[in-house]
Order: C-alpha cells, then sequence, then structure tokens
C-alpha cells in the first residue's frame, strides 16, 4: 500500500456527516483501490494500492491443454490471466481493508465496485468485517470525487 498524505477533505452540506461514528469506504475499480476514512464530517483517503496487469506477447495465440488423446481444454491464455490477475487484486483489496479496519476500527464499512467483482470481495471478508458493512454500490468509481463517492451512498 502506498503512503499517502494526510489531506481532510471537509465534508459538504446534504451529504453523510458521519458524526460521532468512523465509517470506512473501499471503492475498487480494475486495477486500483482507495480506502476512505469518513469521520465527524471529514474524509480522507488512508490507503491506496494497485495490481498492475501483466502483459503477454502470446496473448492472441489459443493454446488447448492435452491428456493423451483427450483434449481437456481450449482458449486464449489472456482469459486465464485475466482470472488470475483479477483474484490477485481482490485479495490485495481484502488484507488491505482488513489492515486498516483493524487501525481505525471502523463503525461501519461501505463498498463501491464494478459488480463482476462483487461477490469474489464479498465471499474473502471476514465476518467482522461483513456485520459492519452496511451497503454495497455496484459500479466504476475509482476516478471520482469523494462527494459524488458520498452521493452514491445516500442514493
Amino acid at each position: 500500500m502506498k503512503e499517502l498524505k494526510k489531506e481532510h477533505l471537509k465534508i459538504k452540506r446534504g451529504l453523510p456527516q458521519f458524526n460521532n461514528e468512523k465509517a470506512i469506504i473501499l471503492v475498487l475499480g480494475k486495477e486500483e483501490g482507495f480506502i476512505f476514512r469518513a469521520k465527524n464530517r471529514n474524509i480522507n483517503v488512508v490507503g491506496k494500492f494497485e495490481e498492475k496487469a501483466l502483459k503477454y506477447s502470446d496473448r492472441k495465440k489459443d493454446f488447448d491443454i492435452k491428456a493423451g488423446s483427450k483434449t481437456l481444454r481450449v482458449g486464449s491464455p489472456s482469459y486465464s490471466i485475466k482470472s488470475d490477475q483479477r483474484h490477485k487484486f481482490v485479495k490485495k483489496s481484502v488484507i488491505n481493508l482488513i489492515a486498516i479496519t483493524k487501525r481505525e476500527k471502523p463503525d461501519l464499512i461501505y463498498l463501491l465496485l464494478p459488480a463482476y467483482l462483487s461477490k469474489m470481495v464479498r465471499d474473502r471478508l471476514p465476518a467482522e468485517i461483513r456485520r459492519k458493512l452496511v451497503f454495497t454500490v455496484m459500479g466504476n468509481y475509482i476516478r471520482k470525487h469523494p462527494f459524488v463517492i458520498l452521493e452514491k451512498i445516500i442514493n
């Protein structure tokens, strides 16, 4: 996880203010994620991580796996690479969320992530985090301003 500047952004009126409660907001994209902490009318980034996609020169070539005279699997290596990459990213996301949750001890946890990652992330979350999970929003909000993210939480 990258080291971040401690910049607090004052939450504007009309958005959740998180008075007397602490919330962690996990925002995931395709290859990177941010973890925000919202508390007492302030929001700031407390974690940033990424898992860059690996590029292989034989991406376009099809392959088949054979066992004796039978073909077990036919396909493109990019599919399995993409799947492996996705699992690594989800694992890294959950590890970072667990670490920050232990440090920050939030009352509420929100997830904003693409639909295709939702089940994988939820299945890997420990029970104590799932109990604090309030809301999940499907979509890619990785490049959105924190106020847009907070608007999605209240809608």
